[in-house]
């Protein structure tokens, strides 16, 4: 391939190119990043640290270069050089063309025209076949790229069906790769979407499988497969083993970059779930309040994952029965959320009825009913609109 999809994480940044320039998206700068800063910390070698501190100028370089204009000003190029290379060979059925149109659909995949990237991909896709075989490593990058783009639109099935394909490539070269790996974890996301956890969970324990084969390579890739495959298993209603792969990571985490880290935070807020979903609420507020009080040393108090902790915690309050506590955190959650999104935002109005539920359980069943009403006028002007914020993270 050309340059690599926004959506492959750090282990698909070595995937072999069939073009001559390999563009890193931001996602993968920011698990490289995580990767080399924990060993920058760790070492006393001033020449490692003075390698590592030219990999991150790169790395700035690379991310202030990912702008729209210059994934435009590149499609510009490349289109001209694609219709000279056309023209010179007669047709292009060559892999100077393939190279460009695989260049081309992800630059309009970073614009947002998964369409015309799937289209244009699909193309360049075709001709890597044709010159290189069906079974090339290059060809199965191009299906990779092609399975991202469907997944962008949410054409899961269509996703599944091209990661497949390029699974069954990978197997024949290497099944046990950080590559292989990397497309079971997006399959199992896939299915995820789906709603097929127990093919999430299938998939994504075999993800974790090949990331431990690799963990010489990469112990963080293996840590946040353990922590995505457990909130499959919790959403298949297996809590049990959801809490022993997030416990996993936790260690592994804390180990390669200590407890004040972003991912140390979310894989406690994900436990804190876990344990809230077993009636365990108390437990679920200790780790509740650590994830928040990490979460506010690295985001701030007026940040979006602040308020989300805030909310979370509101939630193993009531579930405790302490209904006033749950006010109080749901409140400042609220005006978070509030302040960030100016009351257009729907964890916004899950505050509302939170609030609303907590005054109910308190017999205060005219502040409820206000609440309740609010919640539902803002849900029924931008429910459609905002759906997609309505997770835990």
């Amino acid at each position: 391939m050309g340059r690599t999809t926004k959506k492959w994480r750090k282990t698909q940044i070595v995937v072999e190119n069939i073009g001559t320039n390999c563009g890193k998206s931001r996602k993968n700068v920011k698990f490289v990043s995580i990767n080399r800063l924990s060993i920058y910390h760790k070492t006393n070698n001033m020449k490692l640290k003075a390698q590592i501190s030219c990999f991150f100028l790169m790395v700035c370089v690379a991310m202030a270069a990912q702008t729209n204009d210059d994934c435009e000003n590149r499609i510009l190029q490349d289109s001209r050089q694609y219709e000279e290379t056309k023209k010179q060979f007669g047709d292009d059925n060559n892999m100077t063309c393939a190279a460009l149109l695989a260049n081309m659909a992800v630059d309009y995949a970073y614009l947002g025209d998964y369409t015309k990237a799937i289209e244009l991909g699909t193309k360049g896709a075709n001709i890597c076949k044709l010159l290189l075989g069906e079974n090339h490593l290059k060809y199965a990058t191009c299906l990779c790229n092609l399975s991202d783009f469907h997944t962008e639109i949410k054409e899961y099935e269509k996703a599944i069906d091209l990661r497949t394909l390029a699974m069954n490539i990978l197997r024949q070269h290497d099944g046990q790769s950080l590559k292989y790996a990397t497309l079971l974890i997006e399959m199992a996301s896939d299915y995820e979407h789906l709603g097929d956890y127990t093919k999430a969970v299938e998939f994504g324990l075999r993800a974790i499988e090949c990331f431990k084969e690799n963990l010489d390579d990469d112990k963080l890739d293996y840590a946040s497969s353990l922590n995505q495959v457990s909130v499959y298993c919790s959403h298949s209603g297996d809590y049990s083993n959801a809490i022993d792969l997030v416990e996993q990571a936790i260690a592994i985490v804390e180990q390669e970059l200590g407890v004040n880290s972003s991912i140390y935070a979310d894989c406690l807020n994900n436990l804190s779930g876990y344990y809230s979903e077993l009636f365990n609420y108390p437990k679920a507020i200790e780790l509740g309040e650590q994830s928040l009080e990490i979460r506010k040393q690295i985001y701030g108090e007026s940040s979006f994952e602040y308020g989300l902790s805030l909310s979370n915690l509101s939630l193993f309050y009531s579930g405790l029965g302490n209904h006033k506590k749950a006010i109080e955190f749901c409140t400042v959650a609220m005006r978070v959320f509030e302040g960030i999104f100016n009351k257009k935002e729907v964890n916004y109005a899950r505050c509302l009825a939170g609030i609303a539920e907590c005054y109910s359980r308190l017999s205060k069943y005219d502040l409820a009913l206000e609440g309740s009403v609010s919640a539902l006028l803002f849900l029924s002007k931008s429910w459609a609109k905002n759906i997609h914020y309505m997770h835990l993270i």
